[in-house]
């Protein structure tokens, strides 16, 4: 429960003044009163230039996801992505945890590369293992043509384009994931050229 002023004078005690409810009937009161600060009147929309120096700054949702792909790249840290964009350091922090601008709904794309490229990696791993189980089988067979060998050295060889055709449909998901990003998408975009001045001569 919370004591609520009919005066809204915080030093008054004057019981004639006061009356019990709940914060909910806390939050009503100031807003029937006037006192909440929302809309054009709230402290980040009168003085925005104290907003970007805090924790509340507005970022867009396109710059949002390119300070996920600048912290994935590893090439920036949360300090240098704040100064970078002007913004304060926890508001990048947030962004990159998806505290904050989330992607509704949408795949967090580079924790999805991220998670793509440690699996590649174990496919890689297992790639190699098999690469010298079908060298080893198939030197056998070369000295030894006997059908059990012939069978090892085809298991082999199966194992090893299964795992090579897992490992290329890793790479083709993260190559559709990294097309996607702000950056690369500026790259691919074709140049705008710059309109060519009319020769004053030729009017």
């Amino acid at each position: 429960m919370c004591v609520l002023h009919k005066c809204d004078n915080p030093r008054c005690v004057n019981p004639e003044h006061l009356f019990l409810g709940t914060q909910s009937d806390n939050m009503t009161d100031k807003k029937i009163k006037g006192r909440a600060q929302s809309g054009d009147m709230h402290w980040t929309r009168r003085t925005p230039e104290r907003r970007s120096k805090t924790t509340f700054a507005l970022v867009g949702q396109s710059t949002a996801n390119e300070i996920r792909w600048e912290y994935a790249s590893g090439q920036f840290t949360y300090k240098e992505l704040a100064e970078k964009h002007g913004v304060h350091f926890m508001t990048v922090c947030n962004i990159v945890r998806n505290v904050t601008n989330k992607r509704n709904g949408v795949t967090d794309i580079p924790k999805m590369v991220s998670v793509l490229e440690k699996k590649k990696a174990s496919f890689q791993k297992k790639l190699a293992s098999a690469d010298v189980d079908l060298t080893y089988w198939s030197e056998q067979y070369e000295v030894n043509p006997d059908p059990s060998n012939l069978a090892y050295r085809n298991d082999a060889s199966e194992l090893v384009a299964e795992i090579w055709s897992d490992i290329h449909s890793l790479e083709a998901k993260i190559a559709s994931l990294t097309n996607s990003s702000p950056a690369t998408a500026a790259q691919s975009a074709p140049p705008v050229s710059a309109p060519v001045p009319e020769d004053p001569a030729a009017q």
